[in-house]
């Protein structure tokens, strides 16, 4: 399936007429990064899903404890990140 048979595909009809016949539209389709800004979406509203379905679930106060834990581990992992970074480009060389 190509990029334009899924944009025509998803998105509103007027919405698609208006993106195929920019220079924007045919510049994001057809651009050496097409695939990232595409995959960037799906991603993004797949974790939004998500985050919807689990704070019916869990209700106010469990999302919040969760999106408390979320943040943390986020905060941690950022810097051993950079390390590993650092550590991989001194053996690499």
């Amino acid at each position: 399936m190509t990029l334009n048979a899924l944009a025509q595909m998803l998105l509103p009809r007027s919405l698609y007429r208006r993106l195929a016949s920019s220079h924007v539209g045919t510049r994001m389709a057809r651009g050496p990064r097409s695939g990232r800004w595409l995959v960037s979406v799906v991603v993004k509203t797949a974790s939004l899903v998500q985050a919807i379905a689990l704070a019916r679930v869990l209700g106010i106060a469990g999302f919040g404890e969760w999106g408390i834990l979320l943040s943390t581990v986020v905060t941690m992992v950022s810097p051993q990140n950079f390390g590993l970074g650092l550590v991989a480009t001194k053996y690499v060389r």
